[in-house]
């Protein structure tokens, strides 16, 4: 029978020595021991330990805790916290990453073997429900209409991507409150609409959401809309929540109050902002050539070929124009990234507005895709437009390779595990409208092309991560 493998992260060595000794005796395989979370991340990537006996002070810029979620997040590790300290504070920090764990030292074999045990035990389980639970969110994603989900409290506990959209709440923030505060219904011609949630929880019956009902959104836009509540009954007659289940109708009579731009429009206004980044530019420069036009001495002399360049930039944008409004089904062709990107980037700079408020970077060796040149040229410059239209704004923009981790893919994109070419656009924080639209407008190009795309926030701000596919052979370089 093959050992549990185990990573000993202990910054102090002769108490790592002893740890090890404890654990070859109980019968397992020490793969390694690490002093600090940098190591004990870069050690768990190269040995894949079956589980990680983690102290929680660890000398460095992460300690035990903050390694812990690192490796829960992207390695689907499970951590054993191995700890002298056991106050209330620390405790609840540690609850926060869903350890495996706790032994306090001193400890006995006894104690960490039945710990190890447990945890080794639970941890397939925990993998099998954490699964079942991003089936279910992704199934629920593939749905149009919008559905919510609360508890036998009416308490919001989970919601799919459309909902999101329809009432501008993003699933985070949404978690935990009542859902009448997230779906405040009002009828057209004033007034609060009758509580249909408290109606269809007291009578546990199917509510209608009439056509003639309003939503308010988070930004205070009035969308109609129509659906059902659904009260659900478990086995025991018990209710144990409610099944939202809705959709915006033609805004004929809407009233959208004064607020940030509709998030509906995402994968409209993407393009949108770049069209419109681009036309100024267009116009800038056919204004400086029929100016040098009018300046000009004679024909045929320095200032006519001036002119002429920056007429062909003109067409040239123009022409890039028509097709960002004409995107169809994608163009697929092979494509390598760092030329492509090279060969953008002057255009790029445009987009900007501004050449000190965009840098590239390119990864060192060739990154070949399939991809369609002008449907991912359209996402990423409508990213720089849209992140370099916020107060100074500026974006660094660099490619590479990215592995994709099972815990990663799983819980941020629909792709499978593997290594994939990454454009990585770092820029300013976003409002939450403009963070979903752009999300919603970069997702619209880039399935369509078999990738996807993450969005994170930063200490810095902005961080936007396009994946697509390696070409076949190249994942193995």
């Amino acid at each position: 029978m093959t050992k549990p493998k185990i990573l000993i992260v202990e910054d102090e060595q002769v108490v790592a020595a002893d740890i090890q000794d404890c654990l070859e005796r109980l019968g397992y395989a020490v793969v390694g021991t690490a002093a600090s979370g940098i190591a004990a991340i870069r050690k768990a990537v190269e040995a894949q330990p079956d589980l990680v006996l983690m102290d929680i002070r660890l000398k460095g810029a992460m300690d035990g805790i903050e390694t812990a979620r690192e490796l829960h997040a992207h390695l689907d590790i499970p951590v054993v916290f191995l700890s002298a300290y056991a106050d209330a504070e620390i405790l609840e920090r540690a609850k926060g990453v869903c350890p495996a764990g706790y032994v306090l030292k001193p400890f006995d074999e006894r104690s960490v073997r039945s710990a190890i045990e447990l945890a080794l035990h639970n941890h397939p389980r925990t993998r099998r429900i954490a699964g079942d639970a991003r089936r279910l969110e992704l199934a629920l994603n593939v749905v149009e209409d919008g559905l919510i989900v609360t508890g036998p409290d009416g308490c919001v506990a989970a919601m799919n991507h459309a909902a999101e959209v329809l009432t501008g709440w993003r699933r985070e923030e949404a978690q935990g409150k009542k859902i009448a505060q997230l779906l405040p219904l009002v009828k057209p011609q004033g007034g609060l609409a009758g509580n249909v949630f408290a109606v269809a929880a007291y009578e546990r019956e199917p509510q209608v959401l009439s056509e003639g009902l309003e939503l308010v959104t988070r930004q205070g836009w009035h969308r109609r809309v129509q659906g059902t509540v659904t009260p659900l009954i478990d086995e025991e007659q018990r209710l144990i929540g409610l099944a939202v289940k809705f959709r915006a109708l033609p805004s004929q009579a809407t009233r959208e109050a004064a607020a940030p731009e509709p998030v509906l429009l995402a994968s409209q206004r993407l393009p949108g902002r770049l069209v419109e980044a681009l036309a100024l530019e267009l116009v800038g420069r056919v204004e400086k050539a029929l100016k040098r036009l009018t300046d000009a001495d004679t024909p045929g002399g320095p200032e006519w070929q001036e002119i002429r360049n920056r007429l062909a930039v003109a067409g040239e944008l123009a022409r890039r124009l028509a097709v960002y409004g004409q995107l169809g089904e994608p163009a697929m062709r092979p494509l390598e990234l760092n030329s492509w990107l090279a060969e953008v980037g002057p255009l790029a700079t445009l987009v900007a507005g501004n050449p000190t408020r965009l840098s590239l970077r390119c990864e060192n060796s060739s990154l070949h895709v399939c991809a369609d040149p002008m449907r991912l040229e359209c996402a990423i410059l409508g990213a720089i437009a849209e992140m370099c239209s916020q107060p100074d704004g500026s974006v660094e923009l660099t490619t590479g390779r990215t592995r994709l981790l099972e815990a990663f893919a799983r819980a941020f994109t629909r792709l499978e595990p593997g290594e994939y070419a990454s454009l990585q656009l770092v820029g300013p924080g976003l409002p939450q409208p403009v963070w979903a639209s752009l999300e919603h407008g970069l997702r619209s190009l880039v399935w369509p092309m078999s990738g996807d795309v993450h969005l994170e926030k930063t200490a810095q701000g902005t961080c936007v991560e396009v994946y697509l596919p390696l070409a076949a052979g190249e994942e193995k370089r």
